[in-house]
């Protein structure tokens, strides 16, 4: 599950893996162990936080295209 504080929709990171929910608070059940779960997910929470303007993990901000 995810919350956000900011002006990340999270409905549409859940909506991408099948879930749902609102733009402050959605989810989603991925099927694999969790080692798996986030080869799935971290990879498209990083390209969706830079399109927001937001920085990654390493925390480097990425520019929208």
């Amino acid at each position: 599950s995810w919350r956000s504080k900011t002006a990340v929709d999270v409905s549409r990171l859940a909506a991408h893996f099948g879930g749902g929910g609102h733009a402050r608070a959605a989810g989603c059940t991925i099927k694999a162990p969790v080692s798996q779960a986030i080869e799935q997910v971290l990879p498209f929470l990083r390209d969706y936080l830079a399109g927001a303007g937001l920085k990654n993990a390493a925390g480097e901000e990425k520019k929208r295209a």
